[in-house]
């Protein structure tokens, strides 16, 4: 099955070259520079308007644009189901499944909310917006009987009524909650670096 992503024109020169050196955009800037020292008026604002075209050229931009088609190219293959996530590419391009334990995250659940992280906005539907940690039932059905330390060193074990259905049957299996809790580990790693939004498929920066 063929895969097609749609770019914009210096997206795709870049897929094609490669990323750009610091030090190529340093010496180009000089030339400009050097270059200007030489000219008429007419050339001088001939060289300004391209100085401006050039200073105007976000590399960074470019870079994280290339970054994400390549993590969306690796997320293709990537099962539905819940499973362990751990490099950001892979939180990035989490399938609708995974999206909605991902976001049941109070930390990265409280960034959305201050507009700080993406949460997936183009895919997930947020069934409680506003609600977070014990407010919120996919958080509840992911901490449903899981061992949580308190501040003593103990660990509190708690139940909530509303992760069970009425025919008795809960919402995730145990192997599923700890997959889900060990992927918040990462996701928060991610979060505390305040680079790159792992919640984000264009690979925004939060």
């Amino acid at each position: 099955m063929a895969n097609v992503i749609e770019c914009g024109g210096e997206l795709f020169t870049a897929m094609l070259h490669g990323r750009q050196r610091v030090e190529n955009r340093s010496f180009l800037a000089d030339r400009l520079e050097r270059a200007s020292d030489m000219l008429t008026e007419t050339g001088r604002k001939f060289m300004s308007r391209a100085r401006e075209a050039f200073d105007a050229f976000d590399s960074e931009a470019i870079e994280r644009g290339v970054r994400a088609i390549k993590r969306k190219l690796t997320g293709r293959w990537q099962e539905p189901d819940i499973r362990p996530l751990s490099s950001i590419g892979e939180f990035q391009q989490a399938s609708i499944k995974s999206q909605r334990w991902l976001m049941a995250d109070p930390v990265l659940r409280g960034l959305v909310h201050k507009d700080r992280a993406h949460g997936y906005r183009d895919t997930y539907v947020d069934m409680e917006p506003g609600s977070v940690g014990e407010r919120h039932t996919d958080y509840k059905r992911v901490m449903n009987g899981m061992a949580v330390v308190n501040e003593d060193g103990d660990a509190e074990f708690t139940t909530y009524y509303d992760a069970i259905d009425e025919n008795g049957v809960e919402a995730l299996q145990l192997d599923e909650q700890n997959i889900i809790i060990d992927n918040w580990d990462w996701q928060r790693h991610y979060l505390a670096q305040l680079q790159d939004d792992p919640s984000s498929h264009s690979n925004g920066s939060l």
